[in-house]
């Protein structure tokens, strides 16, 4: 089967159709997505080391990389090397970070395609965003553990570094930094306000750290596939996130037996609305700026009681950012319920809200990017090492 880029409307579920386009066959379960402000689309391919752009035209190029060469190595882009690149994330100006996974890095790819390393010393980078100050966080799957990377390629250690699963509050100590546990995270998105949420993969839930570094449960308890309230919501392998421009919903990939969903989240937990695919190869998930949908699948895929989307009647020049069927409505009202925000408790610990601002030092990692070649010019704050006093 052909590998496609799926889009869904805003209005997502009923009749709306997903457009794609095909892309190059072999791609793996380990890719990721993004779109700028113009509505450009770039895909990392970890199987084909590349990464690759498709304008509002449709049309498909290669970014950076060269097709089926691995390496590691800095420059103009069609003579850059990536190895098994996954995550990236655009910031404001336009620059595209890519996790460099097989190379244990973060790559920047600058406004004229030229390719430089951020920073270094990673072991299983999936998935990263860029938060509102230009810091870049990062997941590391094998680390259990999100990072910060400046500008200027420094790298300190938000929370995690041991698998396990604490949050909240345990024994009256609100749980951040290192006391903090994850079970191999695999997504990560930042907010407009700062807050940084997690895709815990192997707890089965999803966490945000706050600007004050605490680290609380968003949704999810136990392994199942249940939508509803926050007291008895639970993803089966939720392994991507997206947010939504507005900053008021989560877009979570579950990776569900049988099809992947991706279930809309409110800020208070509930799984309000469920989007079924009619593929178990969904690779990763982005949101636009007008809130459409973009799937990366490794086959053909539709919407489960939409109308599936066809590779042999779709050509790419039909797959347009502008497509006058797509509907611009919002996917849902936001939700009344007043389901409590603390839903099932952790068995190492209580999840609960914090509004404590007490500071608490970051650790700063002891990778140093001394690879980075970055040529931007950003200047250098005095920010604290906190991650209480700093905005991740």
């Amino acid at each position: 089967m052909a590998n496609t880029l799926l889009k869904i409307a805003a209005s997502y579920i009923g009749t709306n159709t997903g457009i794609s386009v095909p892309l190059p066959t072999n791609s793996t379960l380990s890719s990721g997505i993004c779109t700028d402000r113009s509505g450009n689309v770039y895909i990392a391919d970890a199987n084909k080391h590349v990464i690759y752009k498709v304008d509002l035209a449709g049309i498909k190029s290669v970014l950076a990389g060269s097709e089926g060469n691995s390496g590691s190595v800095n420059g103009a882009s069609q003579t850059a090397r990536f190895n098994s690149p996954r995550g990236l994330a655009c910031d404001a100006s336009g620059s595209l970070y890519v996790a460099d996974t097989g190379n244990g890095k973060i790559r920047v790819i600058g406004i004229g395609a030229d390719v430089a390393t951020l920073a270094g010393g990673f072991s299983n980078v999936t998935d990263i965003s860029v938060a509102p100050n230009g810091d870049v966080i990062a997941v590391d799957t094998d680390e259990n553990a999100v990072y910060r990377i400046e500008p200027g390629g420094r790298k300190f250690l938000v929370a995690g570094g041991t698998s396990g699963d604490v949050y909240g509050t345990v024994a009256g100590v609100k749980i951040k930094g290192s006391a903090a546990k994850f079970n191999a995270p695999e997504g990560v998105v930042v907010a407009a306000d700062g807050r940084i949420y997690v895709a815990d993969s192997g707890n089965h839930k999803i966490k945000t750290i706050g600007t004050d570094g605490y680290v609380t449960l968003v949704s999810g308890s136990i392994s199942g596939d249940v939508d509803g309230l926050v007291s008895v919501a639970k993803f089966r392998w939720p392994s991507d996130i997206a947010i939504t421009p507005k900053g008021n919903r989560l877009f979570v990939l579950d990776k569900v037996s049988g099809h992947n969903k991706v279930k809309i989240v409110t800020m208070n937990g509930t799984v309000e609305e469920v989007i079924e695919l009619t593929t178990a190869d969904v690779l990763a998930i982005a949101l636009d700026v007008n809130e459409t949908l973009y799937c990366v699948t490794s086959d053909e895929a539709g919407i489960v009681d939409g109308e599936e989307s066809s590779e042999s009647s779709m050509t790419p020049s039909s797959f347009s950012h502008s497509n006058s069927s797509v509907s611009a409505t919002s996917a849902s009202s936001e939700s009344s319920s007043n389901g409590s925000s603390g839903s099932s408790e952790s068995s190492e610990s209580t999840p609960s809200e914090s509004s404590d601002n007490s500071a608490s030092s970051s650790s700063e990692s002891s990778e140093s990017s001394s690879e980075s070649s970055v040529s931007s010019a950003s200047s250098e704050s005095s920010k604290t090492e906190s991650s209480a006093s700093s905005n991740p």
